[in-house]
């Protein structure tokens, strides 16, 4: 299944319909609610959810400023770059044994089993690779690229490669607008120089997650959804986005949801701006900051903020957000 961009929305409807949403309506409902917030990782949560919240502002606050760091170092790129070092560096003209094949605007390779290379490495398991490319009418350039893994690759110089994730992104371009897909699920771990500080590589992280962004009208616009475990020293320990997305239509700002799982087990809410409905305008005081309220299954604990620069730097890409 290839990822589809956000294609031709407007500014209002693109804050609406935030990745992996289906524009639902929790959020104006003060946050999702106990029982249809989604697992954010395949792991079930090791302790039974605690019934009183735990977590304060300050810490939602201070917290929430990490987050643009743990979704900018989700890098596809650099994910498969460490995946085609530890091919180039190890692999052999047999092994693994590539199967290439070019059809259509389509590439594919494939290899799967075990084998050991001449210098000692182990490769186990199976890897799948497409790359699609066409364009079409006023669509003047599309590419989606896909990777799925289920390897376990070890060098003899302690270098190894583990993990069974999914990656796929596109890229679309259209006259004065450009729109971007990731999505994210599983989880890849690696030797520290193979990892290279990645806490996607170390293992630290882990999960399912989908990304969208646009340029568009001037402005931009990213959004999340999915969810994610995170390092045992967080005050928290997944993260789970609902309708959230951050944009530049006039300003650097917020909207939607993001919960926090403590270390007992209980959903934190952090809603910032509510979605906009198509044709209404976003209120200045409420989006364009890095405040919102937190509230605990729907009980409010009073406002949160971060420094008002938190989001800005997933804004600030040069060619593509990932």
């Amino acid at each position: 299944m290839r990822l589809v961009g956000v294609r031709r929305l407007s500014p209002c409807i693109l804050a609406l319909c935030v990745v992996g949403s289906g524009c639902s309506s929790s959020a104006e409902q003060g946050g999702p609610q106990l029982g249809d917030r989604p697992n954010p990782t395949p792991y079930e949560p090791e302790t039974e959810p605690s019934i009183d919240p735990s977590l304060t502002t300050q810490q939602v606050g201070d917290f929430i400023a990490e987050i643009p760091g743990y979704v900018a170092a989700l890098d596809p790129n650099g994910m498969i770059a460490a995946y085609q070092g530890m091919l180039a560096a190890h692999g052999d003209a047999n092994c693994p044994a590539l199967e290439v094949v070019e059809s259509d605007g389509e590439t594919t390779s494939v290899w799967e089993g075990e084998c050991e290379s001449t210098d000692g490495t182990t490769f186990r398991g199976e890897m799948y690779f497409s790359e699609y490319s066409f364009s079409e009418g006023d669509l003047t350039q599309a590419r989606t690229s896909m990777y799925s893994f289920n390897l376990d690759i070890t060098a003899q110089d302690g270098t190894f490669l583990r993990g069974a994730p999914e990656i796929e992104f596109s890229t679309e371009v259209f006259p004065g607008e450009t729109n971007y897909a990731l999505r994210f699920s599983g989880e890849l771990a690696a030797d520290s120089a193979t990892a290279a500080g990645n806490p996607w590589l170390t293992g630290d992280l882990r999960g399912t997650v989908v990304a969208y962004a646009a340029e568009v009208d001037g402005g931009r616009f990213i959004g999340y959804g999915g969810g994610f475990t995170v390092p045992n020293d967080a005050s928290v320990s997944a993260l789970s986005f609902s309708e959230f997305g951050v944009f530049s239509f006039g300003c650097d700002g917020a909207l939607g949801t993001i919960s926090l799982r403590d270390k007992a087990g209980g959903w934190h809410d952090a809603l910032y701006a509510a979605p906009v409905e198509d044709g209404d305008d976003l209120d200045p005081e409420q989006s364009c900051n890095a405040c919102g309220d937190l509230s605990f299954y729907g009980e409010s604990l009073g406002e949160f903020c971060s420094d008002a620069q938190t989001f800005s730097d997933l804004l600030t890409w040069e060619t593509s957000p990932w």
